[in-house]
Parts: structure tokens; C-alpha cells; sequence
């Protein structure tokens, strides 16, 4: 059997769709400080007399978006002139979300990363 790594790995995995030239890269999981960054967007947690409870899931669109930032790590991209846009995070944003490709990669990041919550360790129960 061999050693099992305690870290995620950095390869990226390129995303295409059949046909299409362009591609996105995506970090094949997110590590544990990403993954932390990430619930910090969807949850918001508060002490309400004295206790520490979650009161928020309602950012999940914020959550999404977080989740292909904190995912994405590069593309072969064009805008409508067919000129090449280089990699910005600040762009993710206004990927088209109609777009067969980004389609394919919300889903694949989705799957990648499921939205299960594990309790870490030192966390309020």
C-alpha cells in the first residue's frame, strides 16, 4: 500500500468541453484553510446569550462565487473580439453563466468540494 499524503494536491485539472478549445484550470480540492475561507462566506455565526450558534445560511450565491475564486487557477480565454483575457480572479465574477464551460466547471468544483461541514477540531459544538 503506499503513503498517503496529508496535503491536497496543487496539479491543477483542466476543464473543456468536447469541441470547444478553451479551457479553465481548477485546484482538484480545496485545502483546509480555503475550505475554512469558504464556510466563513456562508455561514455567520453570533453568540446570543452567551451560546454560539449558527443565524445565517443565506449567502449562497456568496458561497459560490467564493468557491470558484478560491478554485480557479487559470484559463485560455477570449473576449467577444476573440482577444485572449489573461487569468484575474477579479473576472471570475463575470464569467457568463450560460456558458457550456463555465457550466461544466461550477459543476465540477461543486462536486469536487461538497457542501458537508465537518466539526474542526476547536470549533464551538
Amino acid at each position: 500500500m503506499g503513503t498517503r499524503s496529508s496535503f491536497v494536491a496543487r496539479t491543477p485539472v483542466r476543464i473543456q468541453v468536447d469541441g470547444d478549445e478553451r479551457w479553465i484550470d481548477i485546484k482538484p480540492k480545496l485545502g483546509q484553510g480555503d475550505r475554512l475561507a469558504l464556510i466563513d462566506t456562508l455561514l455567520e455565526m453570533k453568540a446570543i446569550e452567551g451560546k454560539v450558534g449558527v443565524i445565517s445560511i443565506a449567502k449562497y450565491g456568496a458561497f459560490v462565487n467564493a468557491l470558484l475564486e478560491l478554485s480557479i487557477t487559470g484559463w485560455s480565454l477570449t473576449d467577444g473580439d476573440g482577444a485572449a483575457v489573461p487569468f484575474s480572479v477579479a473576472l471570475i465574477a463575470d464569467l457568463d453563466p450560460d456558458d457550456p464551460l463555465t457550466e461544466k466547471v461550477t459543476q465540477e468544483v461543486v462536486e469536487r468540494n461538497p457542501l458537508g461541514v465537518k466539526k474542526t477540531p476547536g470549533a464551538p459544538a
